[in-house]
């Protein structure tokens, strides 16, 4: 769990620096700053849907199935950093470069748990939970 957790944290200094990079670039170009956000984060998506795939949880990027699951776990971390960083961008909206920032804290603490335990996480019940009639 240690190692999966530093895995994750090193392709979400990647995936940051790539999601950064074009929320930045794209604020500064003038998009609005929730516009840019989801850019930022689509792109994200697909680079830490593949690094984490290979190179976290050491499973094949290829299953639709395992797709749809990271899907879903992004969008409810996103929806995590949209309400932090939408509540702090109201209470200071001087400083909407850094709410983008801080929304990250929220959306990789959520994201990571649904990766390990929902995503990929390929193992059937526990042998001890007793089967569904």
């Amino acid at each position: 769990m240690q190692l999966k957790l530093i895995q994750f944290a090193l392709v979400g200094v990647l995936n940051t620096a790539v999601g950064l990079s074009i929320i930045v670039g794209s604020i500064a170009a003038g998009l609005h700053p929730l516009v840019a956000n989801a850019a930022g984060y689509l792109v994200g998506f697909c680079v830490s849907f593949v690094a984490n795939s290979r190179f976290t949880f050491r499973k094949d990027p290829r299953s639709i199935r395992r797709l749809l699951r990271y899907l879903l776990a992004f969008l409810v971390s996103y929806a995590g950093n949209l309400l932090a960083v939408l509540a702090l961008d109201s209470a200071f909206p001087e400083y909407t470069m850094l709410t983008h920032v801080a929304g990250i804290v929220p959306y990789t603490i959520v994201f990571f748990i649904l990766a390990d335990r929902f995503v990929f996480n390929d193992d059937p019940a526990p042998a001890n939970q007793a089967p569904h009639e």
